[in-house]
């Protein structure tokens, strides 16, 4: 699973230059995401796609290392008017590509050994469809199984429609009611991975059939 580094404030940054470095571990290199400061009152974002490094120092300490990386070119900054809202903009449309169905979730919850090998050997972030988390919600019997549950859900990137995608989502639902049997919170995921354009891990292969221009994809043999 993905590991965030942040450092909030780095070394010869002033109290108004505050920044944000993400990224993740992988093979003892840091694959860096994005750069959030502020500088002069402006808003600076850099997306970095899959920008993978050699630690400079070690990872606690990777911060203070940001003016070196900026001298030798790796950042170019981009002015924008909400940084914080974009960062999150450019995680959920391009940074994540995977998006996990509701019975590969519950493969994993109710202690399946290929779910849970699986799930561990992901080197990348991965999403959820908010209604997916409905429905696990649903399936928990008391307080513990929810504080589980909140637990495991914490390091996906959830993801939400909007009004005019909840709508196209019904159209889709209405047409295809009788041909494939799928239910409206399926309608929903699959709508959800129109819109961000996620490949949808999922073995309810039919039920996305009223779907054109998804990818869908089975995580492990069954």
């Amino acid at each position: 699973m993905r590991k965030r580094i942040r450092q909030k404030e780095s070394k010869g940054l002033n109290k108004k230059d505050m920044l944000t470095v993400t990224g993740r571990i992988k093979k003892g290199k840091i694959v860096l995401d994005e750069q959030i400061g502020v500088h002069d009152g402006k808003v600076l974002v850099t997306f970095i796609e899959e920008k993978e490094i050699q630690p400079l120092g070690p990872v606690k300490n990777f911060g203070k290392e940001l003016q070196k990386l900026k001298l030798a070119g790796i950042w170019s900054d981009r002015e924008i008017t909400d940084g914080l809202a974009y960062s999150r903009e450019l995680r959920k449309n391009y940074l994540i590509v995977m998006l996990i169905d509701s019975d590969v979730l519950i493969d994993y919850l109710r202690g399946y050994e290929k779910a849970i090998n699986w799930f561990h050997s992901l080197d990348e972030s991965a999403s959820i469809s908010g209604y997916s988390y409905f429905e696990l919600i649903e399936g928990c019997k008391n307080s513990r199984d929810l504080q589980k549950l909140e637990k495991f859900v914490s390091v996906f990137e959830i993801l939400w429609l909007n009004e005019r995608e909840i709508q196209n989502a019904l159209l889709i639902f209405k047409k295809t009611k009788f041909k494939n049997g799928m239910g409206f919170i399926d309608c929903l995921i699959g709508q959800t991975s129109l819109r961000y354009k996620k490949t949808l891990y999922t073995f309810n292969v039919k039920h996305y059939k009223g779907f054109s221009g998804i990818k869908i994809s089975k995580p492990y043999e069954k």
